[in-house]
């Protein structure tokens, strides 16, 4: 894991770091790392560096763009990810 976080900034590894210790579950991190990629672009992303960096529970993915079937996501992993309640849940408005 260390190596992977290499490439990430320091606040954002503490970010990540901070998920993965907090959540302490498989699956989550089993996720993570299939998803390292798409975590690491969004977390440098300007949208995140500005939106979101400084919330104390930042999104690891980007909410605008997730499609998430409840059937394939359970509400733990969306928890986990720290995905507003109105993406994780299937939609909602």
């Amino acid at each position: 894991m260390q190596n992977l976080l290499s490439t990430f900034k320091s606040k954002q590894a503490g970010i990540l770091l901070d998920a993965l210790q907090k959540a302490n579950d498989e699956e989550f991190s089993r996720f993570v790392l299939e998803n390292i990629n798409a975590i690491s672009a969004w977390l440098h992303s300007e949208e995140f560096e500005k939106e979101h960096l400084q919330e104390p529970f930042p999104p690891l993915l980007n909410p605008k763009f997730l499609e998430l079937e409840s059937s394939r996501y359970c509400a733990n992993l969306a928890w986990n990810l720290n995905l507003p309640l109105n993406i994780a849940g299937g939609g909602g408005g």
